[in-house]
């Protein structure tokens, strides 16, 4: 089984995306995995500085398998309070991570588990030509993407995949 872990804040006052518009696009993040894998296992962490609604929260819970809503979890929010004077969002997204990936632990005995963890940034989709059946036979090993630089040809940027 494949476990997709998507951090998210949907409910802050600060960037130039509405709230609105933050909900819709990481639900539209969900729908995207359930479409391209609909037998994984999504696990959704959000850090809102302010609450979720109950409607929200119920949407949430219908699309994904594992909600960690850490809006009143006090060390998330402390972090969340850095954010807003140093706008420093990877801090917070490292956070969430390190609490998902805990939390994961208790549910899952990973030595005894097949498939892939991916990580996908709350408002992100995956690709159209994503294609879950190309990580197959590789559990085990990290999987790195090439793309072609903006700084020229022969350059190459590596991410994880």
């Amino acid at each position: 089984m494949n476990i997709f872990i998507v951090p998210s804040c949907i409910n802050v006052n600060q960037g130039s995306v509405n709230v609105t518009d933050r909900f819709n696009q990481t639900v539209a993040t969900y729908d995207s995995i359930r479409q391209k894998d609909p037998d994984c296992f999504i696990f959704a962490a959000d850090n809102s500085p302010f609450p979720l609604n109950q409607d929200e929260i119920d949407v949430i819970n219908s699309k994904v398998n594992f909600f960690l809503n850490l809006h009143d979890d006090t060390e998330t929010q402390n972090i969340n309070k850095i954010n807003s004077i140093h706008m420093v969002k990877g801090l917070g997204e490292g956070h969430m991570l390190y609490v998902s990936m805990l939390k994961l632990k208790e549910l899952f005995d990973f030595s005894k588990m097949n498939g892939r963890m991916f990580k996908l940034g709350g408002r992100c989709v995956l690709e159209p030509d994503f294609d879950i059946s190309k990580y197959e036979g590789y559990e085990g090993k990290y999987i790195f993407k090439s793309r072609k630089s903006w700084q020229g040809p022969g350059i190459y940027l590596i991410d994880t995949r």
